[in-house]
């Protein structure tokens, strides 16, 4: 029944997520036209009672539509190009499912993080994927990220351009931030902090080194390697994050401001 089809054909009917057996209904009458329950059955190898219901289905959907003659109903396949205007559909609907989810991510974030769940490490290797890492900063919309690094190691890590416009998100979020720069490396005025770019940094002690990024959000560590390495390992575990975020103030309390 379907030899007359190619595989694109059958990937493209797949994507209106039907089972198989309602393909073989809305395939059989595209192909042949207008036919009886008891035809389509035949043709398809399906049992003639299963044929009615699937029939009645595809008829919610849209895809089939029947006309009576004398005593019996005949089904005829709408054309497909209802299948576009159905996934068209479909698309505008998760579109405006996902802009709900987002728009609601702060309070589900907020939610989580009152949770008590298990610890868990994550790592990301290449620039691509510490990037969507970096990204989840954002996503869990902290009231402040705590960070020590030497300054150009986002930049070299992240490139330049995402870097910037990342830290463009972070202040439109009111994402506030605090960090301890290496001394090896003093910020250009694109790191320094300032009440517009919500950043307030100190400088560490000589001896101090930072060859890793360590960020420090909600429940959260985030590790960033230079870019040599360029691996980022996350790190999910509120005690693990209490204890670097400890040190981290004992750490910024005998800085000099």
């Amino acid at each position: 029944m379907t030899t007359n089809l190619d595989k694109s054909s059958l990937a493209a009917l797949s994507l209106f997520e039907l089972r198989p057996t309602e393909e073989k209904v809305y395939l059989t009458c595209l192909i042949h036209g207008s036919l009886s329950a008891q035809a389509i059955a035949k043709i398809s190898g399906l049992k003639r009672t299963t044929v009615y219901g699937l029939c009645d289905y595809l008829q919610q959907k849209g895809l089939l539509k029947f006309y009576q003659q004398r005593s019996h109903r005949l089904f005829y396949a709408e054309h497909p190009s209802v299948l576009v205007k159905k996934a068209q559909e479909n698309a505008r609907e998760a579109a405006t499912k996902a802009a709900d989810l987002e728009r609601n991510l702060p309070v589900l974030s907020m939610l989580y993080q009152r949770g008590d769940h298990q610890p868990y490490v994550q790592v990301f290797t290449g620039q691509e994927q510490i990037r969507q890492a970096v990204e989840g900063v954002l996503e869990q919309s902290p009231d402040e990220v705590l960070f020590v690094a030497t300054p150009s190691i986002l930049e070299d890590v992240l490139g330049k351009s995402h870097l910037e416009r990342y830290l463009d998100r972070r202040v439109k979020l009111k994402i506030a931030t605090r960090g301890i720069y290496t001394r090896d490396q003093l910020p250009n005025e694109t790191y320094l902090g300032t009440t517009q770019n919500l950043r307030e940094v100190r400088i560490a002690l000589p001896d101090f080194t930072a060859p890793t990024y360590t960020g420090i959000y909600n429940n959260t560590v985030l590790l960033i390697s230079n870019q040599v390495e360029a691996t980022a390992v996350r790190i999910t575990s509120k005690a693990y994050a209490d204890t670097v975020r400890s040190w981290f103030e004992v750490l910024w309390k005998s800085l000099e401001q």
